[in-house]
């Protein structure tokens, strides 16, 4: 058969394929009576409780897949409603969500929507722990079993016992490891009718991650990830021997083949195909020069190795920090204009709040390291700005109290969060802009971030400045690319990707086939990439420069001439790259450890810390993973999760300023 006669095929039993898929279909034209008193669904909601319901009339397995933002919550909530009225199935139920969502989002929308459903939340200390079981698990004295990633994994030879009607995953792109122990446990140990696996992001890393989802769905029919590698991922295998031997048709077929076996298991709807209310989301990359003392340290850094004549661990690492303030660098600083000067995110950063708060925004700022926030949180305290913060060591009990504070008072300009702690389960559309301070390895993890403030309710454009760090442009730099150069060009591999493999396959009820292929065709060719569009230099040549940037953050004429004005303002009598370069600490300011030459002491061709599609660093000569390996259990001793009332858990000490 050719290559042209496989395809035709594979377009004429596609639709007959779905059809034997979701062979029984019921008619469901209202939502469950017994959520009428807390609201009314959005038409695209009732479609998700249609597919999940035809999911269990036909005794299948599915991932609800639909972006940030969309309600996937509500959605599962009214499933177990529908269950409860149309089918008299009234549990038990398992739902595995991340601590930060069990109360303030799980716990608080079933309460909303169905108060009739018996609902535990399983945590909490061993002894409380033990009294639950007791009292309502042994019994099965509940409809609702709702629990953390953690306690599922602690405590399974108890939940193992139960005969789960139904365990629902929440954040199940935690899942994306087949041989993590979450993954290991739940298919080894517990026993269900039916699971449910939600994520906004099915699809992070590689082609793999997809077939975990799936193994945990069905495990016995996506029993072998080897043979899913080798029928789908050739197409996904970067610039490998296998990509460059295969034509467009040749990976279009495969891509349309891979689209056929996951669009009966997948849901999945954005927010521009479902909401025309909703204001859209501009993002732009904001490219920032280093400051003298940045681009000191890090040559010699990424050269050397040592730093002040110590060798430094974690290479890669220390030149993200670099690049974020070189203050990371040091247990001790002054809080005066230098912590400004010494970066030059936070010199950009300087410059774009008044402006923004002039013009009566509010802002979210996210940031890998919680060093980081330290830093910026003296930077808003020594300007005026209120602020709130949010990050591991945030007490669980005090988070949505500081959600509803921000979201209610107007007065609080700026609330900064890690990525990992605030970028799951937050409402804060009060918020209608977000700086991404430093970038998460994986692009789908600012995704979450961004949808923070970019969701349903939001009446605001919402606009989005990634900034980072750029290397230097001048003749003779030693800099060619900076980490977080680097991490930008993977961070679009991986979107790529999941584009091709998520975006195209159109996993919705309005699915086209032309349109579908003409997405795989644009993205396979490479075709219409603007992102250049939406990468600014933020300023370090003059005039030209900051007018574009004004220009591009302005949500408005209006604005744009505020922001102009503040520029002309604050330089005075000085040029603009005059007035730009009194901003940032300059070579003559330099301490003398970072004056003079660098002496090499490794291979000057191997010292540029390449980075490959899975967030790595490496040098020829040792290899270094920079992965977030802490435990769900690490995680509640962090946050306090596991501690009474008035105890305090054991974290890290503040560091010292003088």
């Amino acid at each position: 058969m050719t290559m042209l006669e496989m395809r035709l095929a594979l377009e004429k039993n596609n639709e007959q394929y779905n059809k034997l898929t979701h062979k029984v279909q019921e008619v469901i034209t209202d939502q469950p009576s017994m959520m009428g008193q807390a609201g009314q669904m959005r038409e695209y909601q009732m479609t998700g409780l249609r597919w999940l319901a035809s999911l269990y009339n036909n005794g299948l397995n599915g991932i609800l897949a639909d972006e940030m933002g969309l309600g996937k919550t509500i959605q599962t909530v009214s499933l177990l409603a529908w269950l409860w009225e149309k089918k008299d199935n009234r549990g038990p139920f398992l739902c595995i969500v991340p601590l930060t969502t069990l109360h303030n989002n799980w716990k608080a929308e079933m309460r909303k929507w169905i108060p009739m459903l018996n609902v535990a939340v399983y945590e909490g200390k061993p002894e409380d722990r033990k009294r639950i079981r007791e009292e309502r698990i042994q019994g099965l004295n509940f409809n609702v079993l709702l629990t953390t990633f953690e306690y599922a994994m602690l405590d399974k030879r108890f939940l193992k016992k139960v005969n789960w009607e139904y365990i629902i995953v929440d954040e199940a792109h935690r899942l994306k490891n087949p041989k993590c122990k979450l993954s290991r446990d739940l298919n080894k140990y517990y026993v269900s009718k039916r699971r449910v696996a939600l994520t906004g992001t099915p699809l992070q890393n590689d082609l793999q991650e997809v077939w975990s989802l799936l193994n945990f769905l069905s495990p016995t029919i996506f029993n072998s990830m080897e043979s899913f590698d080798q029928w789908f991922n050739k197409p996904f295998t970067g610039m490998s021997s296998d990509k460059m031997e295969m034509n467009e048709e040749e990976k279009l077929l495969i891509v349309e083949r891979l689209h056929k076996v996951l669009r009966p298991f997948i849901l999945r709807r954005e927010k521009s195909q479902v909401e025309n209310q909703l204001p859209n989301k501009l993002e732009l990359v904001l490219k920032v020069r280093m400051s003298a003392m940045q681009k000191a340290m890090y040559v010699r850094l990424d050269q050397t190795g040592k730093l002040n004549g110590k060798s430094m661990q974690n290479s890669l690492m220390q030149l993200r920090k670099i690049c974020n303030h070189p203050f990371l660098m040091h247990d001790e600083y002054l809080i005066n204009e230098d912590i400004i000067r010494a970066s030059g995110k936070v010199e950009l950063v300087d410059r774009l709040l008044p402006k923004l708060q002039k013009c009566g925004h509010r802002v979210l700022m996210f940031s890998q390291m919680t060093q980081m926030i330290d830093i910026m949180v003296d930077y808003f305290n020594y300007k005026g700005y209120k602020h709130m913060r949010l990050d591991g060591n945030t007490d669980t009990r005090n988070r949505e109290h500081l959600l509803k504070e921000f979201n209610n008072d107007p007065e609080y300009f700026i609330f900064i969060l890690s990525t990992k702690a605030g970028g799951l389960g937050l409402n804060l559309q009060a918020a209608d802009t977000v700086i991404i301070f430093d970038s998460d390895w994986n692009p789908q993890m600012d995704l979450q971030a961004m949808a923070r403030a970019h969701r349903i309710g939001q009446k605001k454009q919402v606009l989005v400045l990634r900034l980072v760090t750029e290397s230097d442009k001048g003749e003779g730099s030693s800099i060619v690319e900076t980490v977080e150069e680097q991490m930008l060009k993977t961070a679009y591999e991986k979107l790529d990707n999941e584009a091709m493999v998520i975006q195209a396959g159109m996993f919705n009820d309005r699915y086209d086939k032309e349109l579908a292929t003409s997405k795989m065709e644009a993205l396979l060719a490479q075709e219409g990439d603007d992102r250049e569009e939406d990468e600014i230099d933020a300023g370090d040549d003059g005039h030209a420069e900051l007018s574009e940037l004004n220009s591009r953050i302005a949500r408005g004429g209006e604005e744009y001439d505020v922001f102009e004005a503040m520029d002309r303002e604050m330089a005075g009598n000085l040029s603009s790259k005059e007035w730009l370069d009194s901003r940032i600490m300059l070579e003559d300011e330099l301490p003398d450890w970072l004056s003079g030459e660098v002496e090499q002491e490794v291979d000057p061709e191997n010292a540029q810390i390449l980075i490959d599609a899975g967030g790595r660093g490496q040098r020829k000569h040792k290899e270094v993973k920079y992965v977030d390996e802490r435990s769900e259990r690490q995680w509640l001793k962090d946050t306090g999760a596991m501690y009474e009332p008035g105890e305090e858990p054991q974290g890290k000490k503040k560091r010292k300023l003088i």
